[in-house]
C-alpha cells in the first residue's frame, strides 16, 4: 500500500534491479508475498486472496452458448413449453469492468419440435461484479416465425418486434497461460413483443467461452 494514497499501490520491476513503482490499484498483476523494509513497507495479507485475474490484454471474448428453459406466452392459442436455444455471445472491454454485449440466438420448441422459432439480436451493457461473474442487459431485434393457427397449422408468418434481454454469467472453471480459457455457466430471460404476442424465454446457458 502507499501511505496516504487510497488510489494507487506500489509494485516490483524483478527485471530492473528490484526498482519498485506506483500504480493505479485496478490494475491486474501477478502477486508475490514480499518483506520491504527499505521503504517501509508492509506485505499485504489481501495479496493471497486475489483471484485468477481476466488476463492483462484482454480486450474482447466470444461465447458459443447452448441453452435449455420455458417459453410463456401471453397469446391463448400457444402453450407453454420447453426451449431450446443455441446462442453466440461476444463483449468488448470498454472500461475497467465494462463491456459492451453482443448477442444473437435463434430457438425452438423442443415439445414437438416445431413453430415458433425465435431469433433475437441484441446489444447492451455487460459488467464484471467479479473476475468471473458477470451481469448484463440487452434490447434489439426479435423474430418470431409461428404458425397463425396453431390447431390446423394452415400457414406459417414471420413477425419482428422488440426484443429485451437480461442476466448472469459465470465462469466457475477457467484455465490456460492467462486463464484465457473457461466454461461459463448463465441464467437468461429474454423477452419479444411483436403484433402478434409477447413471449418470455427463460434459459439455463453453457458453452465455451476464450478471453483474448
Amino acid at each position: 500500500l502507499v501511505p496516504g494514497d487510497p488510489y494507487n499501490s506500489y509494485y516490483f520491476l524483478f527485471d530492473v534491479e528490484g526498482q519498485y513503482v506506483l500504480t493505479s490499484k485496478g490494475d491486474k498483476s501477478k502477486a508475490r508475498c514480499v518483506t520491504m523494509s527499505k521503504v517501509g513497507l508492509k506485505p499485504v495479507a489481501a495479496a493471497a486472496a486475489i483471484q485468477a485475474p481476466i488476463p492483462e490484454d484482454f480486450t474482447f471474448y466470444i461465447a458459443p452458448l447452448i441453452g435449455i428453459g420455458g417459453f410463456f406466452t401471453t397469446s391463448i392459442d400457444q402453450n407453454n413449453y420447453p426451449f431450446l436455444s443455441g446462442e453466440v455471445r461476444m463483449g468488448f472491454k470498454v472500461a475497467d469492468k465494462f463491456m459492451v454485449m453482443f448477442s444473437v440466438d435463434t430457438g425452438f420448441n423442443i415439445k414437438d419440435r416445431t413453430y415458433p422459432v425465435i431469433t433475437t439480436i441484441s446489444v447492451g451493457p455487460e459488467y464484471f461484479i467479479m473476475d468471473n461473474v458477470s451481469i448484463f442487459a440487452g434490447f434489439g431485434l426479435g423474430i418470431v416465425t409461428s404458425n397463425t393457427n396453431i390447431i390446423s397449422a394452415i400457414s406459417t408468418q414471420t413477425y419482428a418486434g422488440f426484443d429485451w434481454k437480461a442476466g448472469i454469467n459465470w465462469q466457475p472453471l477457467r484455465w490456460g497461460d492467462n486463464n484465457q480459457y473457461g466454461i461459463p455457466i448463465g441464467i437468461t430471460y429474454t423477452g419479444v413483443r411483436t403484433q402478434w404476442m409477447t413471449s418470455h424465454v427463460i434459459l439455463f446457458s453453457t458453452g465455451f467461452i476464450y478471453f483474448n
